[in-house]
């Protein structure tokens, strides 16, 4: 008989009185037994809804169902509450729940401050088709982009935004205003090629994340078998939009991807040279003060980023980071030739060519590529600039690898009050647990800077009966589209939360009512186990 398994999902609702008619606003899902849930509500028919989220993809990786029974439960301030019992079977990604009261008396009665908190109880009576999850990567990421100029945004032009490489795949997110509807698309880039065929089914959910609190949802189903991009058809109206989801003239949209299937079939071809690009703008030029890096892109299973500096003798330096780990029993060289190009908006592009052998994680750095008084003469645009590396890998040699399982995932919490913070208080996330490890992100600040934790709560840590060695980036996005990230590799043992002290200035955050989103992306290389 199987263990009945309980646990309970607790969630505040803001700006009620701007809820309208037939929207479905839904909280960011949280992980239990590896099963992500969340809650949803409606105003429908003059009546309020409260659904029960399972976000188990399908595909996983057969046919499952999970038979429950949920209490959903409504607090008034001060005291009593009302609650309603639910019972049924999850076998899809699905809502389900029940008329909870009428629309008049949750406002008479329950809502306080524009808001209502609402918890559901859950016991999982029975599943079917889900064990243990394998031990392979699991291929889910968070994509983020910040649509501005809302109002300027022609009819029927697409806007690309940047792209971003996940699991060695290029992603990107695309918008465009047409017929009264603003749409969204996943664009995915991988090349068509003679060297394989490929086909990748995706699960995806496209949300805006609004400084108002009116956060909206969709959901869909799409194979990609070429350089393709697909969304919800006429996602939300133009007005709806305008008039409840846009701050300052700009719109947070994320898309939350699952890969549920990818084939890529070889074909019999001459291998292709090894060499790539890669390109990052950064931002903030004006007050640079320390040595940012650009986001990091793996090519040819080597991870590699972008990184920029401004020394004392007032010149500009670029820099080609190669992130690949280093181990006591492994020993590796990448040889290349490369060229770093600083874009100008007249088209003339300055180019620094090199070679270099990378034998440890490092850079292959100019140090006077400019000075700075010529970079902001001529390749300064709204304080940023934009670098491409080119790069041509001439030969990789390497002993034998050890036992690295490469398990990667990613997770993202969105800070909702920063204010909150100013007063010493610390933001966890929710805990997740991925490959039977439980993980969070914390938030505090200090002197006036941000401080991030990723915080391992594997209690086989604490005992001395594990390490676990990890490469790891964390990112701040703003909601207006900055982003701030910093890389790390640290072995998690009893020392189990890893620090970036400081993290960023606060000050150079730009927030939109408080709020800004945590990303994590993880690499676990080695699990040992004493």
């Amino acid at each position: 008989m199987q263990e009945k398994k309980k646990f309970v999902l607790t969630e505040t609702f803001e700006k009620l009185s701007t809820i309208k008619e037939d929207e479905l606003i839904t909280c960011l899902p949280r992980e239990h037994f590896d099963i992500p849930w969340a809650i949803s509500i409606k105003k429908l028919d003059g009546n309020f809804y409260v659904y029960l989220c399972c976000e188990k993809e399908l595909g996983y990786p057969s046919n499952w169902s999970i038979e429950y029974k949920s209490t959903i439960q409504i607090m008034k301030p001060g005291g009593m509450g009302v609650s309603r019992n639910c019972k049924g079977i999850f076998d899809k990604p699905y809502n389900k729940g029940c008329i909870m009261m009428k629309w008049k008396s949750l406002e008479k009665n329950y809502i306080a401050d524009d808001k209502i908190s609402v918890s559901i109880c859950v016991k999982i009576l029975r599943i079917k088709g889900i064990s243990n999850p394998p031990l392979l990567p699991e291929k889910k990421f968070v994509l983020t982009h910040t649509i501005r100029n809302v109002s300027s945004m022609e009819e029927g032009k697409l806007y690309k935004g940047s792209t971003e490489e996940r699991f060695q795949i290029p992603w990107a997110i695309s918008s465009q205003k047409e017929k009264g509807y603003l749409k969204v698309y996943l664009s995915c880039l991988k090349e068509v090629s003679n060297a394989s065929e490929w086909s990748i089914d995706t699960v995806f959910e496209t949300k805006l994340v609004s400084g108002k609190g009116n956060n909206f949802s969709r959901e869909v189903k799409h194979k990609f078998e070429k350089p393709d991009s697909c969304g919800p058809e006429d996602y939300i109206k133009w007005e709806v939009l305008k008039e409840n989801h846009a701050v300052n003239d700009s719109v947070c949209v994320e898309i939350h991807v699952r890969i549920v299937k990818y084939t890529d079939i070889p074909c019999e071809v001459v291998t292709p040279v090894k060499q790539f690009v890669i390109a990052h703008t950064f931002k903030n030029i004006s007050t640079l003060n320390s040595k940012p890096f650009g986001r990091t892109e793996e090519r040819f299973n080597i991870p590699w980023r972008l990184s920029i500096r401004r020394d004392a003798n007032g010149f500009f330096g670029a820099g080609l980071y190669c992130a690949e780990q280093v181990y006591k029993t492994h020993k590796w060289t990448i040889s290349t030739d490369f060229e770093i190009k600083l874009l100008a908006s007249s088209g003339n592009s300055l180019v620094k060519t090199g070679k270099f052998m990378f034998e440890k994680t490092g850079f292959a750095w100019f140090d006077r590529f400019l000075t700075w008084k010529d970079l902001e003469n001529g390749y300064v645009v709204n304080d940023s600039v934009t670098l491409e590396a080119h790069v041509k890998v001439l030969g990789v040699t390497d002993s034998p690898r050890p036992n690295t399982p490469g398990l990667e995932f990613t997770f993202s919490y969105l800070v909702k009050n920063v204010s909150r913070i100013k007063t010493g208080f610390t933001y966890n996330s929710p805990t997740i647990e991925r490959f039977g490890i439980p993980w969070k992100i914390a938030v505090n600040e200090k002197d006036g800077f941000l401080i991030l934790a990723l915080i391992c709560e594997d209690n086989k840590l604490t005992s001395g009966k594990r390490t676990i060695e990890t490469n790891f980036e964390l990112s701040l996005k703003s909601l207006n589209g900055k982003i701030f990230t910093k890389y790390a590799e640290n072995v998690f043992d009893v020392h189990y939360v890893y620090r970036f002290v400081p993290f960023v200035d606060l000050k150079d955050v730009e927030l939109i009512d408080g709020r800004f989103i945590i990303e994590a992306f993880i690499k676990i290389m080695k699990i040992n186990d004493n």
